[in-house]
């Protein structure tokens, strides 16, 4: 496992964590799913983590996020982060940028 894999991994469980907790329902889309599926894992190239929720769960996730995220990490979208140009949120691993 790659250096940022394991920094995947990290994200990834610390959010699943949150879920499971606050009883938030959530699923792997994209290349996560791809690379759980087709290589055990991760896709060798893949530089995040995908995750998809419902509207409500979404919510839910966002309203607890900030407060819940250990201090290390950080929830940013349009709503709390000026310019964010993104149309989906994204959970950050502070000072620490993708690379494979």
């Amino acid at each position: 496992m790659t250096k940022a894999q394991e920094h995947l991994l990290m994200l990834f469980n610390e959010i699943a964590d949150i879920c499971h907790r606050h009883n938030i329902v959530y699923y792997m889309a994209g290349g996560t799913l791809i690379g759980a599926i087709r290589h055990k894992g991760f896709i060798p190239w893949d530089v995040d983590i995908d995750i998809a929720m419902h509207r409500e769960h979404y919510e839910k996730f966002a309203q607890i996020a900030e407060r819940c995220l250990p201090d290390n990490m950080s929830y940013h979208c349009h709503r709390n982060t000026k310019n964010y140009y993104r149309p989906h949120a994204t959970v950050l691993i502070n000072n620490v940028k993708a690379s494979l």
